[in-house]
């Protein structure tokens, strides 16, 4: 009889932490609470036009056309924190609700975020004069710049061979 009654409080409990949705009392089914509203995170940044524009991209290597002259660069696109955090306003990092003792903000997750291709070129063109730029295989080999200008053959073989 023990047992039983053991079995179905354990039985209770689980239905009623399947049911447990983490919202404030009341909130769930109201619309118009602050929890429910959607996301308004745009991107704080859209550079309108921009030297380059993304021509391709593979893995952790964006390939970018210049605009007119058509000379392409390499960016290495290395996705740590302060990568992203960089890149945070021109794309919609993913985002959590958090109570910060008034009300809930969105809370940036920049660890989960994988910018997208829209994201990184909003950044690279946005950043243009920021950037380090480099040109040819020994630049983009050193790893001492953001972008590199591709102005010889050996690192359009390398890239090539990459990107393929």
């Amino acid at each position: 009889m023990e047992s039983k009654l053991r079995i179905l409080i354990r039985e209770r409990i689980s239905t009623i932490v399947k049911e447990f949705d983490n919202y404030p009392a009341g909130a769930k089914n109201d619309p118009s609470a602050p929890y429910n509203q959607p996301s308004a995170l745009e991107p704080a940044n859209h550079p309108s036009g921009g030297p380059v524009e993304l021509l391709t991209s593979v893995d952790d290597i964006i390939l970018f056309k210049e605009k007119g002259a058509g000379g392409l660069w390499a960016f290495y696109f290395e996705p740590d924190l302060n990568t992203k955090s960089a890149m945070a306003d021109y794309g919609t990092p993913s985002t959590e609700k958090e109570w910060d003792g008034d009300s809930y903000v969105d809370n940036y997750n920049l660890s989960d975020w994988i910018p997208d291709s829209e994201t990184i070129n909003n950044y690279v063109n946005g950043e243009w004069d920021n950037l380090s730029k480099g040109e040819g295989i020994h630049d983009w080999e050193s790893g001492n710049y953001d972008l590199v200008k591709v102005t010889d053959q050996e690192l359009k073989d390398t890239l090539d061979n990459t990107l393929n």
